[in-house]
């Protein structure tokens, strides 16, 4: 239940526009490139400045880019996430999800003096979520070094629900706060991701 920040990064360098802002449905966007693998459904909206759109060098634009979901639903009941494991690891790296509806998911990238900031959260009755990142852009962006931290907090409406999503959720390895918050650092190249068990600062 992670963002993919290298894929959205690399979707907006494939999008083409001719006006200073361009506008995408959540049906026209490759989601089940930043959800594992689990398709969306619902009102989701990318909305990119032109200054983003296939630059030849990261390192020096300037824009923003914004993602809007309400009212949407994260897997099918059918469809397995699949984790990005190594090949051959004995756990396997397809799970049974089952569904998430959200009640809101919004994410804001911007990007201009040689940096990057991008901040997300998602809301609802079964699911909180944040997630703050800051970068230093280079010329691709899988060369950009990110530090960040994402925070998350199951409910026990979605434990009620869905036993078996909540123990997905709660048996990630991350460390858990007092008020029931799960964090996870993100540290390194977008290429190459880092992600710690590590309390973090939203």
């Amino acid at each position: 239940m992670r963002f993919r920040l290298a894929t959205s990064l690399a979707l907006l360098a494939a999008c083409g526009a001719r006006s200073d802002e361009r506008s995408y449905s959540l049906e026209e966007l490759p989601v089940r490139e930043w959800t594992l693998g689990l398709p969306v459904s619902g009102n989701g909206r990318l909305v990119v400045t032109s200054s983003l759109v296939a630059p030849s060098d990261w390192s020096v634009v300037k824009g923003h880019a914004t993602f809007t979901c309400d009212g949407c639903t994260l897997g099918d009941d059918t469809t397995q996430m699949q984790l990005p494991l190594p090949p051959n690891t004995w756990i396997g790296n397809a799970i049974d999800f089952g569904h998430l509806t959200l009640d809101t998911v919004g994410a804001r990238a911007d990007f201009g003096d040689g940096r990057m900031h991008f901040e997300s959260y998602w809301r609802s009755p079964e699911l909180e979520l944040d997630a703050r990142v800051d970068g230093e852009l280079h010329e691709t962006a899988g060369e950009t070094q990110v530090v960040g931290c994402v925070r998350f907090r199951p409910t026990e409406a979605l434990e009620r629900r869905d036993p078996k999503l909540y123990a997905i959720a709660t048996t990630t390895g991350a460390p858990r706060d007092e008020a029931g918050w799960f964090f996870i650092q993100l540290e390194g190249s977008l290429r190459d991701l880092r992600r710690l068990g590590t309390r973090c600062q939203i």
